[in-house]
């Protein structure tokens, strides 16, 4: 209902086929495109609103649809099947974005969606722009085209394609163009977002764009060789094409004006480690925008009571500059207001309750909601956060009669498909949720349980709810994350790593104000360069021999010894992620939480004082340092 669909700036894909050269001595060389699948790509455009203008922005989505009509005879003949085909085949791009790709199918899918995506943007883009008969030049002042990862990187080439072989520039202008308008976003140094394509699949079904990837590559590969002084191994490292793949992230970076990581140890990270030799060569193009989040959707909207104390004790006037939340910090040894704060968290684990009671969950709400919501994968460390609970288990069952405080473990998030140790986490999570379930002690202090089909509205419930943030990746690889700084901003704690975004809210907030552990980036380094050795750290800890042990002999009825020996490094995959290392601050961490949480006066002034310090971490500041220092726009 919200969409708005627009058939008449509807554009086409050609996919497959094979380029036919044209060459005239008054026209030089042109390329054509023949034997292709055609197909259209409809747009939908979403119109967004902003708060307090009159402005809006416009949300364009594509639908794939089949240009060639269904066979009439084959239909008549019976040949259903024959018939649909192109119609079926295209009609794929649509259903799943992103489909498993652990295989050739999967990921020739997810290539050609990809190429859907950006030609039909680009498309749109220039033909916008040049249906208003602006020049080359006035295009660089009024164009700039952003690249989120690399899943988008292909609009690099296409555009060369698109201003070369429809708007006939040279080469050269339009390389010029594009190197002045496209800037890179690094998200994640994890693989999946540093994407490899296969040349060979590039060819096969956009052939027009290899033939530009490989004349991008000739050229760069002149560049590298002259800073590199024909350093031929780390020129291949650093080119777009080596062997039969294609790297996005060489690709995305050597064509960029602008490559920015989203936290200061992230950026860093991207400058010094991993695109080391390309930030020796393009030291102006790195930089850093701490990413940020919405405040008013994310505070405002989604804690309703919050937003009122808030208002009564400072107004509204933090709605435009979420910088005014500062103005909190004053009231930090109010009990009114305190106990007023303690009273809205209170409400909001009640709510949350409420909504899980429809999907047959109990819960109480006098318990410590301890949340850890964000994609299952072993760098975000679930699976640290469980072999905790483990040994919280472990500690009551052995001391049952000590004064514990009671606590629900709640995990929600979505993992790939085909990721088969994030599967085994979740099977991990719901079989200890099941065994503490049916312990009639330790049930009494410990609830965990794990929510399906997590999305934002999920989400805007539990960040209001959660008094203690898990944000525990392995120091260096979390880019930013935002959960964090959700979760904080409702007024939350966070026991934290010293990774992301994270580092920046202790800064923002006093390292003294929240519960960190576990070791720095660099130390991870240091021991990744000896190689990491978990079986020391089992050695030497009770707690982790005895946790092991416990996951060895069965929880909630099954066996995780496979998981015994990927954390011990005793299988073919290897637990790179260190949480044995981190296990033991980790729990010293938890208990110091422990300790604060039962002065309900200490943590609900650290609470409010987190609050206050949160403005910078608003979307407004980012957004505005994007369109300041990298998109270079003016504000209207």
């Amino acid at each position: 209902v919200w969409l708005h669909e627009r058939n008449d700036i509807a554009v086409e894909i050609e996919i497959g086929g094979h380029v036919i050269e044209h060459f005239s001595y008054d026209k030089g060389l042109s390329f054509e495109l023949a034997d292709t699948i055609k197909i259209e790509a409809v747009p939908y455009d979403m119109i967004i609103s902003a708060y307090g203008t009159n402005n809006t922005a416009t949300l364009r989505l594509w639908e794939a649809r089949a240009k060639d009509k269904i066979d009439l005879h084959l239909f008549d003949m019976a040949e259903y099947s024959a018939a649909l085909k192109s119609q079926t085949k295209i009609s794929e791009i649509n259903k799943i974005l992103y489909p498993n790709d652990d295989t050739e199918k999967g990921k020739d899918l997810r290539l050609i969606q990809q190429y859907f995506l950006v030609s039909a943007a680009m498309q749109s883009i220039l033909s916008e722009y040049f249906s208003k008969n602006l020049s080359l030049e006035e295009l660089k002042d009024m164009l700039v085209v952003h690249i989120n990862d690399t899943h988008p990187a292909l609009c690099i080439p296409e555009l060369m394609r698109l201003l070369i072989d429809r708007y006939k520039f040279s080469w050269e202008e339009s390389w010029n163009l594009v190197a002045s308008i496209v800037s890179y976003t690094n998200h994640t140094i994890l693989a999946e977002s540093l994407e490899v394509k296969r040349f060979f699949a590039i060819e096969k079904y956009i052939p027009r764009i290899a033939q530009i990837l490989r004349e991008i590559d000739r050229r760069n590969r002149i560049e590298l060789g002259e800073f590199f002084k024909n350093d031929y191994q780390k020129i291949d490292s650093l080119s777009v094409i080596s062997g039969n793949s294609v790297y996005m992230a060489n690709l995305a970076i050597c064509t960029s004006k602008f490559v920015n990581g989203v936290a200061k140890i992230h950026s860093g990270i991207l400058k010094n480690k991993i695109f080391h030799d390309f930030a020796k060569m393009y030291p102006d193009k790195f930089t850093n925008v701490t990413n940020g989040i919405s405040h008013r959707r994310w505070l405002s909207e989604s804690n309703p009571k919050l937003d009122e104390l808030i208002i009564s004790l400072i107004g509204n006037t933090y709605y435009d500059d979420a910088s005014k939340l500062s103005e909190l910090a004053k009231f930090e040894n109010d009990e009114d207001v305190l106990n007023k704060l303690e009273e809205i968290k209170f409400e909001n684990k009640k709510a949350l309750c409420e909504y899980l009671k429809k999907e047959g969950i109990a819960l109480d709400p006098t318990a410590r909601f301890d949340i850890q919501v964000k994609r299952i994968h072993e760098y975000k460390r679930q699976l640290l956060n469980v072999l905790k609970i483990i040994y919280l288990m472990h500690q009551i069952r052995n001391n049952p009669n000590e004064d514990y405080t009671k606590q629900v473990f709640i995990f929600a998030g979505k993992a790939a498909s085909g990721y088969h140790m994030a599967r085994r986490i979740i099977e991990l999570i719901v079989c200890l949720e099941n065994e503490i379930e049916e312990d009639i002690v330790v049930s009494k202090y410990l609830k965990v349980i794990f929510l399906e089909n997590y999305n934002v509205s999920l989400s805007e419930i539990l960040m209001p709810a959660t008094e203690v943030s898990e944000q525990i990746s392995l120091a260096g690889r979390e880019a930013s994350g935002t959960g964090n700084m959700k979760a904080v901003i409702n007024g939350a704690l966070m026991l934290c790593t010293v990774d992301g975004a994270n580092i920046e809210i202790c800064e923002q907030c006093d390292r003294d104000n929240m519960f960190e552990f576990g070791l720095t980036a660099d130390e991870v380094y240091k021991i990744n360069s000896v190689g990491y050795s978990p079986i020391k750290y089992y050695e030497n800890s009770e707690k982790i021999r005895a946790v092991l042990d416990i996951l060895k002999n069965g929880i909630g009825g099954e066996k995780f010894d496979d998981i015994v020996r990927y954390l011990l490094g005793q299988s073919n995959r290897k637990d790179s992620y260190m949480c044995l290392a981190d296990f033991e601050d980790y729990l010293l961490a938890h208990n110091k939480m422990d300790k604060i949480y039962k002065n309900k006066k200490e943590w609900n002034r650290r609470c409010l004082h987190s609050i206050s310090c949160m403005g910078y971490f608003s979307s407004d500041r980012s957004i505005t340092e994007y369109a300041e220092n990298i998109w270079k726009l003016n504000r209207l």
